[in-house]
């Protein structure tokens, strides 16, 4: 019994010292000589978007934007530091989605830390400036969060409850909007991805809050 311990640990330890000597042959992050600029993601002057992933030893890195169709699946072009990349043409201002498909295997965007809120995380998301989503210089507001219990499912549950600047609870009454989150989301979806509290922001600051919607 000793003979066959020993023979299994040695085997585990041979695995675990063959998968460190692999990881130890991977360059963790680009050159230290290399601008962060040269290899992440980032939204252009023009409002176009340069795609970035670092994997040198890859051989063949594509970015998929949206909905995973052959239209917005876009093959990237390596360079001498490793580094994939894409430029769109001129976008929208919008929340758009995206990830990488690395030698067939999915990827988030491992230099941002903009994903998408959902049970399994596995797209990454970038803002493109010149929409009602954009976070504007003006007061913004409180984000609350509360944990109720509920008698229906007899268990402790959360939300989050948006009041406008100034709010006291004091005064006239103003109207409650209930927004639920669709199926595979998380509690912050509505937040991070919706980007709700911008859009109710933006509604107030138009003296619409009873008429928000979009």
């Amino acid at each position: 019994m000793n003979i066959k311990i020993a023979a299994l640990t040695l085997a585990i330890a041979s695995g675990i010292s063959a998968q460190w000597a692999i990881a130890a042959d991977m360059p963790a992050s680009p050159a230290p000589t290399i601008p962060v600029k040269q290899y992440v993601t980032q939204v252009n002057a023009d409002n176009s978007v340069t795609f970035r992933y670092f994997a040198p030893g890859a051989k063949n890195v594509s970015v998929v934007v949206g909905v995973p169709v052959p239209d917005n699946i876009h093959p990237m072009t390596k360079d001498e530091a490793g580094v994939w990349s894409w430029r769109t043409p001129i976008l929208k201002g919008n929340l758009y989605e995206y990830f990488f498909n690395v030698d067939g295997v999915r990827s988030i965007d491992t230099g941002t830390a903009m994903t998408k809120p959902q049970r399994q995380v596995n797209s990454s998301m970038i803002l493109v400036p010149g929409s009602y989503l954009d976070t504007r210089s003006v007061a913004h507001g409180d984000l609350i969060a509360i944990t109720y219990h509920s008698n229906a499912l007899q268990s402790e549950r959360q939300m989050y409850v948006w009041t406008p600047p100034g709010y006291t609870g004091m005064g006239e009454p103003l109207p409650v909007l209930y927004f639920y989150h669709g199926f595979g989301d998380t509690g912050r979806s509505a937040i991070d991805q919706g980007r709700i509290r911008k859009s109710w922001i933006t509604c107030w600051l138009k003296g619409k809050l009873n008429r928000c919607w979009w």
